[in-house]
């Protein structure tokens, strides 16, 4: 599996009902709120970790988004999306964290970055 498919898969799992859905890039036309999008933002060149065996592995930077209709309903998604992310089967770190309301559309938006440390690139 890649990174990816593992972190849709854990997004699936760990958000469940508690959104409308989960997809890679922007939000999708028509989306029922709340919805979480995530893009893997930066991919930092490989790394060996070690000596005699280096263990092979990097550290993307992934942003997970919410969106949703109220600020209460992306608070409580932006909750459990933090606690899914730190209970994925990899070391994540938090990068950074940002809320604000958009202004076109009025859509509530949380933003997470966080990195993620995996073998392989």
């Amino acid at each position: 599996m890649t990174l990816e498919i593992d972190i849709r898969a854990a997004l699936d799992t760990g958000l469940g009902i508690d959104v409308n859905g989960v997809s890679e890039g922007a939000l999708p036309q028509g989306a029922v709120l709340p919805w979480v999008t995530y893009n893997r933002i930066d991919t930092p060149r490989v790394q060996a970790f070690g000596v005699g065996n280096p263990v092979v592995a990097s550290k993307p930077r992934f942003q997970l988004d919410v969106w949703a209709l109220t600020e209460a309903s992306r608070d409580a998604v932006m909750a459990l999306l933090t606690t899914t992310v730190c209970a994925m089967a990899y070391a994540v770190t938090l990068a950074d964290q940002s809320h604000t309301q958009e202004p076109v559309t009025g859509y509530w938006r949380g933003r997470l970055d966080v990195k993620v440390l995996h073998a392989g690139a």
